[in-house]
């Protein structure tokens, strides 16, 4: 079951993610704004955010108030030392502790791998988005065509993310159409190779590739190494 692959991972392992507590790591800008674009201000969950670090650098300059939800004392202990004016839960994101309609926006970033029942999880980030609301999500890809030539190179993956936990391009399209989001879900996407770059780099390589950074072409959508959806919830 993914959610005890986790858990154990999770239990066994010191700081799994390298979590810097005194500064940020370097992200991508064209991911911030991605976010910072389509996810709105007001109130804000991060639902299964840890520290809560792409959303606080994404929306720093506006006056949203930021929720982190996650089921991980860790994360959210180095996310209040980190972000302190954000609030932190504790909680499951299958029953959510907040209210119907209650975020104007809620991003989902690299987690659905860790969940079972994805169905379960989307229906409740729709029951407490607002009408009206944004849904950014940010996901690997299934089906990304780098993978290959990632093995061939030796790289590996997280010990917790199995490639065949990713989600595809068209079962996010289908979750979504499901918990009756609209279907303007599909705004960007990215086809960059940043696991590649740190590889080249460990070799003395200097190469960044960055391929169709946005809204690449139609054929090339389902195997973008991110996906990157915004969603909406009908008023």
């Amino acid at each position: 079951m993914i959610e005890k692959r986790c858990t154990d991972y999770m239990k066994e392992t010191k700081n799994p993610w390298g979590i810097k507590y005194k500064e940020g790591r370097k992200i991508s800008s064209f991911e911030l704004n991605f976010i910072k674009k389509n996810l709105g201000t007001g109130q804000i969950l991060d639902a299964a955010g840890g520290t809560g670090l792409f959303t606080t650098l994404a929306l720093q300059d506006t006056d949203s108030s930021i929720t982190i939800l996650d089921q991980d004392e860790g994360m959210l202990e180095a996310g209040k030392i980190q972000f302190p004016s954000n609030r932190y839960v504790s909680g499951s994101c299958y029953d959510m502790p907040f209210k119907n309609n209650f975020f104007d926006g809620i991003l989902v970033r690299a987690n659905m791998m860790y969940f079972t029942d994805r169905k379960r999880y989307m229906a409740e980030l729709a029951r407490v988005l607002k009408p009206g609301g944004n849904l950014v999500i940010i996901e690997r890809n299934k089906f990304e065509f780098i993978r290959p030539l990632l093995s061939l190179m030796g790289k590996k993956n997280d010990p917790i993310a199995n490639p065949a936990d990713f989600v595809s391009f068209f079962e996010l399209k289908k979750l979504l159409k499901k918990s009756n989001l609209s279907s303007q879900f599909t705004l960007g996407y990215g086809l960059s190779t940043p696991a590649l770059s740190k590889t080249l780099i460990q070799y003395g390589g200097r190469l960044r590739l960055n391929i169709f950074p946005f809204k690449h072409h139609l054929l090339l959508k389902p195997f973008a190494r991110w996906l990157f959806f915004h969603a909406q919830k009908p008023k």
